[in-house]
């Protein structure tokens, strides 16, 4: 009988870090703020502004003239999102105090990356001020 108890709350306990895991937001910002790991997803216009594809995560570096430069973690995932991309817009979600940018492609950059990109990161992350200030 003890055995099942032990067994049972095990499960219980790993199904718990599993929710956990996945309710993370990654994300890392460099002291200086320029530098970031965080969430993007293209955006396309022609669905109603619907999403284009999942949330996937994604490195950048916020330049001096206010160009995103971004690059996708992982060998397949996102091609459509490396490249420079230009701060367009900010908007909030959901109550968790996340931040959304919109970025536009940058009009020199790859021509995988094109269109609409949202970039999502936590509202107090130092990032998120050096996008700000490049906003206004």
């Amino acid at each position: 009988m003890t055995s099942w108890l032990w067994f049972i709350g095990t499960a219980i306990v790993m199904v718990a870090m599993l929710f956990v895991a996945f309710r993370m937001e990654p994300h890392w910002s460099s002291k200086d703020g320029t530098r970031f790991i965080c969430r993007a997803q293209p955006v396309s216009l022609e669905q109603g502004g619907a999403a284009g594809s999942r949330w996937r995560e994604v490195r950048g570096e916020v330049t001096e003239e206010g160009v995103v430069r971004l690059r996708t973690r992982g060998l397949i995932s996102g091609r459509k999102m490396t490249g420079d991309w230009r701060i367009d817009g900010r908007g909030t979600t959901d109550g968790r105090k996340r931040v959304v940018y919109l970025l536009r492609s940058n009009d020199g950059a790859d021509s995988r990356a094109s269109g609409l990109l949202a970039l999502r990161m936590p509202g107090s992350s130092r990032t998120a001020a050096v996008i700000e200030q490049h906003l206004h």
